[in-house]
């Protein structure tokens, strides 16, 4: 059986994707999800960064 490495958060995660889901419904603009998942986290008090910038170098 799988174990997770955090559960808790995990768990925390999935609910606030689902419960945006379940409200928002389907064929909305990508960004307003990003947005309603960044603010559900944070009221469950789990901090975030949208569209975080990575560089990405090649060898």
């Amino acid at each position: 059986m799988t174990q997770l490495i955090h559960p808790e958060l995990s768990y925390a995660v999935r609910g606030v994707l689902l419960h945006v889901y379940n409200s928002l419904g389907p064929m909305l603009k990508e960004a307003y999800y990003e947005q309603a998942i960044a603010i559900g986290l944070e009221k469950r008090g789990v901090r975030c960064e949208t569209q975080k910038q990575f560089e990405v170098y090649d060898d």
